[in-house]
């Protein structure tokens, strides 16, 4: 996490680099197409503005954070908010 703020600590904190530990690499990730949840926590967007939400992003085939945890956004929003897209 080159940029997280997690280094700024030095070395006693590199035996829990997995990538070193376990000898995996980690690459970069990948959005979906249409994927708001950076701009949903953020607070620039609601949920029912994003085209995956209810569609192709559920509590049970979640696409990112926001719809994974009861206690995300996305999530409270489709339990409780779901109505017709603006």
């Amino acid at each position: 996490m080159p940029d997280s703020g997690f280094w700024c600590c030095g070395t006693p904190l590199a035996r829990y680099d997995a990538e070193k530990r376990f000898g995996v690499a980690v690459g970069p990730g990948r959005e979906s197409p249409g994927f708001l949840c950076g701009e949903v926590i953020k607070g620039k967007r609601i949920p029912l503005e994003c085209p995956l939400f209810a569609r192709r992003c559920t509590p049970m085939d979640p696409v990112g954070p926001c719809m994974v945890s009861s206690e995300g956004t996305c999530s409270a929003y489709y339990k409780y908010e779901r109505r017709e897209r603006p």
